[in-house]
């Protein structure tokens, strides 16, 4: 991380709140959209774009051919990073924005617990004291009636630890890598693996209306390209802990939205759950460092 003046971290700081804005409001953006498009229909188009839009850049990593071994980690990588966004998606089908951004938010959590699997080590206590509490926001989730969980807060749990073993590949390979190159292979995969699921499940029409259009243009110039490149940009100036609690704010951009919107309908019960699960993720952030095994993220 290279040192930062004052307005530097102003400027970094302020890229991190906008990516976390853009975030929180893209679940919003694909929930109103899927009634048109289909899930995977949605992500193939959407990274299929993004990658289109920095593969010309990548002129300059390819005078650097990659080793096959750089390829492989590359192509693992985006695999996750495709399971994540495709659960997520499949999942916001069936659930609400704001669920779906506080259960995605979980991953905060998860990458420090799984960090203490790969390393060995005790766990701090903050990863204990925000497990138990995601553990209770949870459970008040888990009740019976609105705030219930069904198929998509399960689908939504399962991206979060997709997105969980996404941070710790990064955090493990992509010191080794080209960012540009493993950003683009990245898009690449998870384009590619969200068409290769469309093809089973058959030709689908492509005549959606403008909004649609404009929809998957937002997820993937700002959701995508833009929002990717303004926290890579960032993180020269701010560090990992520091952007990750940023960052997880998406989940209450997406309550937010959600709600502003009229797709959220906030019970007491539903609150405290996410209450609960903003407490952790914040708590696990707080002066968290990435374990020895994945550092470099």
């Amino acid at each position: 991380m290279e040192k930062q003046s004052p307005k530097q971290r102003l400027l970094a700081d302020s890229g991190l709140m906008a990516t976390a804005i853009i975030w929180g409001s893209n679940f919003v953006v694909v929930k109103n959209t899927l009634d048109q498009v289909p899930p995977m229909l949605f992500l193939g188009l959407r990274f299929g774009i993004a990658f289109l839009v920095v593969a010309p850049f990548l002129l300059s990593a390819a005078r650097r051919p990659a080793h096959w071994k750089g390829w492989v980690k590359a192509l693992l990588t985006g695999l996750v990073l495709f399971g994540g966004f495709a659960t997520q998606t499949l999942g916001l089908a069936y659930t609400t924005p704001g669920m779906s951004g506080f259960i995605t938010g979980i991953y905060v959590v998860l990458v420090p617990i799984f960090g203490v699997f790969l390393t060995r080590r005790a766990p701090d206590w903050r990863v204990v004291a925000a497990a138990l509490l995601v553990v209770a926001g949870l459970g008040f989730l888990f009740l019976r009636g609105q705030a219930g969980f069904g198929r998509g807060e399960w689908l939504t749990l399962a991206c979060a630890v997709f997105f969980a073993l996404h941070f710790l590949a990064l955090g493990r390979w992509a010191k080794d890598l080209d960012p540009l190159f493993l950003t683009a292979v990245q898009l690449l995969v998870t384009g590619a693996a969200s068409f290769v699921a469309v093809g089973f499940s058959g030709a689908p029409a492509l005549s959606f209306s403008g909004p649609a259009w404009w929809a998957i243009l937002y997820a993937a110039l700002l959701g995508s390209v833009g929002a990717y490149f303004m926290q890579t940009s960032a993180q020269r100036y701010a560090p990992a802990h520091h952007t990750a609690i940023i960052l997880s704010l998406e989940s209450l951009f997406a309550a937010v939205f959600s709600v502003a919107w009229g797709m959220e309908e906030l019970t007491v019960v539903k609150l405290v759950g996410f209450a609960f699960i903003m407490g952790g993720i914040l708590l696990a952030e707080w002066n968290w460092r990435p374990p020895a095994v994945s550092d470099g993220g």
